[in-house]
């Protein structure tokens, strides 16, 4: 074992938006690892704070609130590239290091990360710098780096043409759904039922008997997708109105920052998470009849008009919450041919879901491997030529 800083250092240089240019710059955000994993593309006069400029091939580590790892690969940064400055830019010092290797050498250190944090409360946590380079790393002759980088990533390959492939068919159910001649107030004919007001106490790991899966305001995007890496767990008391069941269709009507990106959204739950609770900041819109119209208001509480809305209507100047009469007077466009569209975007919406839990199961394998193969307790043979 060896330390980190033997193999890399932490670049970075700040830039005020004034020195940018007026061409887009590609912007890597905590906000949009969150969101897609996919840097921003925005022009330098609407970025509201200076960036750090990305220089060289690296691997990006949030120094916030590290108990939920944020580490992102940058192999082709160019003139224009820049990132949060709560990312760490961590850097090989020279060719005794891949950049691959040392991606998932951090992965493999996450919770090591996480133990090194100051500040005192949960929202203010921050690693620093020189925590990240005492990290203890293995790192074997350059060729086994590359063999380990290589099966790690034809599975992080898989992991990732899953999310797109999924994210382009919840593109395409939403708009098939999004537009048609009748116009039908969704107050008309279904309700909000505001989730579970629970008790930290009652909150758990997940690992406890009898601990529920609780949708949260952490499991939203701003694609309609679900994030199941936000999940909470929950031990305590609760009614049966708080548990949700396959297709019910759940919006946030609570905002934790000003922004309001999750204001207003909707996700559908899956299969996996048929019975599970959700909290008070969530809602579930509740059918009188027409249940099938569930499907189209998720999909138009995506557009664009409906998200102007849900900021306008938003009330609060810290936390942002967004009142009943947003969406139940909201009117919602039906297809024409309503059967055959929805037919359709369940399709699309069902083999997105096998695609997550497919995706489920290899994170859950290259996760066990991670750690084996980063320390050297499993081997991988760099392949000999024939």
């Amino acid at each position: 074992m060896t330390t980190l800083t033997d193999y890399a250092t932490i670049n970075g240089t700040s830039v005020p938006t004034s020195r940018m240019g007026l061409d887009p710059v590609r912007v890597f955000s905590i906000p949009s690892y969150d969101n897609s994993r996919t840097p921003e593309v925005s022009i330098p006069t609407e970025i509201g704070s200076s960036k750090s400029r990305v220089d060289s091939p690296c691997v990006l580590v949030s120094k916030l609130n590290p108990r939920i790892p944020r580490i992102w690969l940058v192999e082709d940064p160019d003139a224009r590239t820049y990132c949060s400055p709560e990312f760490l830019q961590v850097v090989p010092k020279n060719a005794d290091l891949q950049l691959r290797y040392l991606y998932y050498l951090m992965w493999a250190n996450a919770s090591a990360i996480e133990r090194s944090v100051k500040g005192t409360t949960g929202s203010h946590q921050r690693v620093g710098r020189d925590d990240v380079l005492r990290l203890d790393v293995f790192v074997p002759p350059l060729p086994e780096q590359k063999a380990i980088a290589t099966t790690l990533g034809a599975l992080d390959d898989k992991i990732e043409s899953n999310r797109r492939a999924s994210n382009l068919e919840r593109k395409l159910a939403i708009a098939t759904l999004s537009v048609g001649p009748e116009r039908i107030r969704v107050g008309r004919i279904a309700s909000l039922s505001k989730g579970l007001s629970y008790k930290g106490a009652g909150l758990d790991d997940g690992s406890s008997a009898g601990a529920q899966p609780m949708l949260n305001l952490a499991n939203f995007t701003t694609t309609g997708a679900l994030k199941a890496a936000g999940m909470k767990y929950y031990t305590g008391d609760f009614r049966p109105k708080h548990r949700l069941a396959t297709w019910d269709l759940v919006t946030a009507n609570t905002d934790l920052t000003q922004q309001r990106e999750i204001l207003g959204r909707g996700l559908l739950v899956p299969p996996t998470l048929d019975g599970a609770l959700h909290t008070h900041h969530t809602s579930k819109v509740q059918f009188f009849d027409h249940e099938e119209l569930a499907l189209v208001l998720w999909a138009q509480i995506q557009s664009p008009a409906f998200r102007e809305r849900a900021k306008g209507f938003a009330t609060g100047t810290t936390v942002t919450a967004l009142p009943a009469e947003a969406i139940l007077d909201f009117e919602i466009s039906v297809p024409a041919d309503l059967d055959r569209s929805l037919d359709r975007s369940r399709a699309l919406i069902e083999h997105s879901w096998h695609l997550e839990a497919e995706t489920a199961r290899l994170v859950q394998t290259r996760d066990a491997l991670l750690p084996e193969l980063l320390s050297g307790r499993i081997r991988v043979l760099p392949e000999v030529p024939a």
